[in-house]
């Protein structure tokens, strides 16, 4: 083909096209101009200069003829050919303008290419032309190819840049022959537009790409992809993808194995001397206070106020503005979900980079203003950690596992693996798959401890499963989980899927984290976990040195007696269930530590099908939690009445309005009501305690129950010289009791008070040497006598 001679190799250009229909166009222009080619009907106009070429493809996947006819108006001595397909030889070529078709290629099916040059040094200049086709049918509606993804000049391909960087997305398209990137830079209101340039064909796809501006470091960048067809048809991509720009570190080996702390030697902020005088707060940050609505779309997962499992908007900024309702609660310690990047996940136990905050709930900074301004206050934060599992990133079958899918699978976002529909994790040790157990869904949860263990070895919900038993996965992780101490100075750890990783690693994990908190002025750091289960010998295990050798956890969320209050105060069951429950406290390194609740994101609201008496009953568990031996802690919006059930995530509202979502109907517009009667018990309760130490950390002594269904149960907490009763009634009628007092402390002729009333009592002696109390108390009654 001599006349390809006259064009220079830079301008040996691939087509641009894929079939969506029996037959496709698009044009290409060199790389000295713009991808701007027309459509006219039939009729595809451009201009070509000296030196230069223009290529047409012509896809067919139906038997018919391809002719097309090339007319200019110049003296340019334009020539043309036709490509069939996968052949570089030309079928016809022409040199002048002919009104008669150049070729007839009826028997062949595929992709032909008409190329149009100018010979070098033609002095006609820039010459216009027309290329007319005539084919079977044509279809011209553009149509995006699923795949977005980053430059692929820095493997693997990236969704992180730092601030230096000016990052080229790349995509691919399909029957049009324009193409553009519009970013935003405030979350997908207002957009900027960049073209795309072609860069290869891929067979039925053409990849172009577009070079954005560099952009300050904590910046997320949305874009979309779209393309316009040849009759002016448009064809866009309906979700943004996004890309950070962040300069914290990508790996693991660019951090220190003990990292100094971010504001400098001995700044950090001290642990509280007891845990067990704190009162926890457990906040879904997504769905607690929206306090910048211009990050709520700087996610892979999908902002959607009418969907429950879409991010809703709530963030640090808002956590921040909300200390003050916080503190007039009474609450101490607040526990926030976790603060990593996630994949379509937005309460954040789906982790995607584990050395990056979930920048649609804020920045790194923003979630240091929030932990600082909870210190200036003087209460503590713990954050919520994953150490068993990554987002699903990976599939596996017949024991083989790659991530997920194999490449030339069609994607949907911005992805790393090509084609793979999911990115590839930060920090990049985690696209080692040796990180990972290859062993697929777990099909049994309570056999921690077997060889194997199904538990311990397989997937929670598909979520990537790490080889927590490996030498090097315990130092990735552990080597992470200081990172974010040094950079947030956070006061604990609440640790999920404890039931789902060997105590070996937790043990080893504890150690180490105490250890390094220790060293940077943290002397008490908090270490409690989450292990969903009733059974208190499986529990026990897992703190201090129950399960033999090293010391593991502090503490677990109190999950046994969690079944004993729904049986209790919920279901009306005997009150001497409570007392069963108690006799198994030696299975555990320090009663006084677990973590009592009523409710939580993993479980429907206390008050879901609460029944009539459902508010009573409430009051009368919630007198129990923040009374009785463990650390209190209330599940975010139960001082508002919230009563949604597990199911479609509805145990999960909006604190914020938020009419869109049918699982906010019970409790519309916004839910900050400091006047609402719950919130003023809440706070009552948590008053009583802080003033009174033998309910934060005495003893406790049950003093009367009910075997028979509900009634009550009656309870001292002692510390020092204090005692302190607590008279519950967990049935609808009146009752009373006779229950004694420690006559050392509570002598005869005491009077004892009521904290939520006026009344009063006077401990007696009966005669037989023993100082008693008589106790009357209405339906769902609650008294806590202070001498």
């Amino acid at each position: 083909m001599p006349w390809m001679g006259i064009v220079p190799q830079a301008n040996r250009r691939m087509v641009l096209t894929r079939w969506t229909g029996s037959l496709l166009l698009a044009l290409l222009m060199g790389t000295s101009a713009a991808w701007i080619a027309r459509a006219d009907s039939q009729s595809f106009k451009d201009s070509v200069g000296p030196g230069q070429t223009r290529a047409l493809t012509v896809t067919t996947d139906a038997a018919g003829p391809i002719n097309y006819t090339l007319t200019w108006s110049s003296t340019a001595a334009l020539r043309s050919a036709i490509y069939p397909p996968g052949s570089e030889t030309p079928d016809a070529t022409s040199s002048a303008p002919s009104p008669q078709p150049v070729s007839d290629l009826s028997s062949q099916i595929g992709t032909f290419t008409i190329r149009v040059a100018m010979p070098d040094g033609d002095p006609a200049g820039t010459t216009d032309f027309t290329l007319a086709v005539n084919y079977p049918t044509l279809t011209t509606t553009a149509a995006i190819a699923n795949e977005v993804r980053d430059d692929t000049t820095r493997p693997p391909n990236q969704w992180i840049f730092q601030s230096a960087d000016s990052p080229a997305p790349m995509f691919e398209v399909r029957g049009g022959n324009r193409a553009f990137v519009d970013y935003s830079l405030d979350g997908g209101r207002t957009f900027a537009t960049i073209p795309a340039t072609y860069v290869i064909n891929r067979g039925s796809y053409d990849l172009v790409t577009a070079l954005l501006p560099p952009q300050e470091n904590n910046t997320a960048v949305a874009y979309r992809t779209r393309a316009v067809a040849p009759d002016g048809s448009e064809s866009r991509r309906n979700r943004n993808a996004i890309y950070v720009v962040s300069d914290l570190p990508t790996a693991v080996a660019d951090i220190e194995n003990n990292p100094p702390f971010y504001k400098g030697e001995g700044m950090a902020t001290p642990s509280p001397a007891a845990w067990r005088d704190q009162s926890v707060y457990m906040v879904m940050t997504d769905r607690f206070s929206n306090g910048d609505p211009t990050n709520d779309r700087l996610a892979f997962a999908n902002f959607n106020l009418s969907d429950g499992r879409a991010i809703h908007g709530g963030d640090w900024v808002g956590l921040t503005s909300k200390l003050d309702y916080l503190q007039q609660l009474g609450i101490t310690t607040i526990w926030i979900t976790p603060v990593l990047q996630n994949w379509e996940a937005y309460h954040g136990y789906a982790a995607v980079n584990f050395l990056m905050p979930a920048r649609q709930q804020g920045t790194l900074q923003e979630l240091r203003d929030f932990v600082d301004a909870a210190h200036s206050r003087g209460m503590y934060v713990i954050l919520d950690v994953t150490c068993n599992h990554q987002a699903d990133l990976i599939y596996n079958t017949d024991g083989r596992y790659n991530f997920q899918y194999p490449q030339g699978h069609p994607t949907d976002f911005i992805y790393f693996t090509r084609n793979s529909g999911k990115p590839l994790p930060y920090p990049l040790e985690f696209r080692d798959l040796s990180v990972f157990h290859p062993y697929g869904a777990l099909d049994r949860f309570d056999d921690q401890g077997a060889n194997p263990s199904h538990a311990e070895l397989g997937e929670l919900s598909g979520l990537d499963d790490f080889r927590t038993e490996s030498a090097n996965v315990r130092a990735l992780l552990i080597k992470i989980t200081k990172w974010w101490i040094a950079n947030t100075d956070v006061d604990g750890f609440r640790v999920d899927a404890v039931k789902h990783v060997e105590l070996g690693f937790w043990q080893a994990f504890s150690s180490a984290i105490k250890t390094y908190a220790g060293s940077i002025g943290k002397d008490n750091f908090f270490l409690t976990g989450e292990f969903f289960d009733g059974n208190d010998q499986r529990l026990g295990r897992y703190t201090g040195t129950r399960g033999g050798g090293a010391f593991a956890l502090d503490s677990l969320v109190y999950f046994p007696m969690y079944f004993t209050i729904q049986e209790v105060f919920k279901g009306n069951g005997a009150t001497s269930r409570l007392d069963a429950r108690y006799a198994n406290n030696h299975y555990y390194y320090s009663p006084a530590l677990l973590l009592t609740f009523l409710d939580n994101h993993d479980v429907s609201r206390f008050l879901y099908n609460g029944g009539a008496n459902g508010t009573a009953k409430l009051r009368v568990a919630l007198a129990f939690i923040h009374t009785s031996l463990g650390i209190p802690t209330l599940y975010y919006g139960t001082e508002q009445g919230f009563s949604g059930r597990r199911e479609g995530d509805r145990n999960r509202e909006d604190m914020f309005e938020n009419p869109n979502w049918d699982g906010n109907r019970d409790h519309p517009g916004d839910n900050f009501n400091t006047d609402h009667p719950l919130f003023q018990y809440i706070k009552r309760l948590n008053e009583i305690r802080s003033q009174n130490i033998a309910l934060r950390r005495g003893a406790q002594t049950q003093r009367w129950n009910n075997a028979q269904g509900a009634g009550l149960y009656i309870y001292t907490r002692r510390e020092g010289d204090q005692e302190v009763m607590v008279v519950l009634n967990t049935s609808n009628s009146n009752q009373t009791a006779n229950p004694r007092v420690t006559t050392s402390v509570i002598p005869p002729r005491t009077i004892l008070q009521d904290q939520l009333s006026s009344r009063t009592m006077t401990a007696y002696d009966d005669g037989g040497g023993v100082t008693r109390v008589n106790v009357s108390v209405g339906p769902y009654g609650v008294q806590i006598f202070v001498p």
